[in-house]
């Protein structure tokens, strides 16, 4: 993911600043201006952040700062493609220009056109029941909502529990417990996953129908992993078939904001086609770098110098 690359190179102090042209399907972050500080984590040695944005919390990124070291300052600013220019210009013009700093550009096909492979993945091994099911299960969690009602520690406290409940409902089975009138450790899973939604009745719902289709069906040990790993994909990451009409749309737009970001070129611009993943449609994936590269070829002219990786 982004948080994989990007931290780190704020880490090595690469970056202080990062600006995120997004589109209007992407909800990892809301528009805005965010600060935060990247270090290692004393508890564990890896790199996180004390970002308490839920795109983290997501990642197991989140740290509390007196637990990192080595500690970088970075400014993230977020704007929508679709933003009027007047929005441009304040988020990432004129009042805070990168003048004449140097600065790197890096552009992802499935900007402007994006599937969730992991959809696809999940109906070929699961069916369609399980993926619909598997989506509503991790993108309904009541730590999940916008609300100013539940702290940042109580939502990392909910992920916990989450986390913990599935582990054990898709983990290996258990010894039935010797005492009849005491739970076993999937059913005390069972319990503390219906707890976490809101309403009630959602909760309930949804545990219901994961008990039916998992004594319907013969789940291999293989998509318990799957889903452990990456059912969570299934609620976060965007999806969006975007027409040519809507890419070319987004691709004017994104032509603007180029113009007004900076008076000076990017010292490097990398394109990511993200077809290999499945991210990107591969029906539309050479026209859209061509007419990506016609966008650039307008903002900086001869300056491009096209190298493939």
């Amino acid at each position: 993911g982004i948080s994989e690359w990007i931290l780190p190179l704020v880490f090595e102090g690469h970056l202080e600043e990062i600006f995120w042209l997004k589109p209007p399907w992407s909800h990892q972050f809301g528009a805005g201006t965010y600060k935060f500080a990247v270090g290692q984590s004393s508890l564990n040695g890896n790199v996180c952040t004390d970002s308490t944005e839920l795109y983290y919390i997501d990642d197991d990124l989140y740290c509390e700062s007196e637990n990192l070291t080595e500690v970088k300052n970075v400014t993230l600013h977020v704007v929508e493609i679709l933003s009027h220019e007047n929005e441009f210009e304040r988020i990432f013009g004129r009042e805070i220009a990168l003048d004449d700093r140097k600065w790197g550009l890096d552009i992802c096909l499935d900007t402007f056109s994006t599937g969730n492979p992991f959809v696809k993945i999940f109906d070929d091994s699961m069916g369609k029941e399980a993926t619909q099911l598997l989506t509503e299960l991790h993108e309904k969690p009541k730590f999940r909502a916008e609300s100013e009602t539940i702290s940042h520690r109580e939502k990392i406290k909910l992920k916990q529990i989450f986390t913990k409940s599935l582990e054990t409902i898709f983990g290996e089975d258990e010894m039935e417990d010797s005492d009849a009138h005491k739970p076993g450790p999937k059913e005390s899973a069972f319990s503390a996953l219906t707890a976490l939604y809101h309403p009630p009745e959602t909760g309930q719902n949804l545990v219901h129908r994961l008990k039916t289709f998992l004594e319907r069906e013969i789940i291999l040990p293989e998509h318990f992993q799957s889903i452990l790993e990456n059912g969570l994909c299934l609620a976060t990451l965007p999806s969006n078939k975007s027409s040519r009409e809507e890419m070319l749309l987004l691709l004017d737009k994104t032509g603007v904001f180029l113009k007004l970001a900076s008076p000076s070129n990017p010292s490097l611009i990398t394109i990511s086609r993200s077809v290999g993943d499945n991210f990107t449609p591969l029906s539309e994936a050479d026209w859209l770098e061509e007419k990506l590269l016609n966008v650039l070829e307008s903002v900086y002219g001869n300056a491009i110098e096209l190298q493939e990786m």
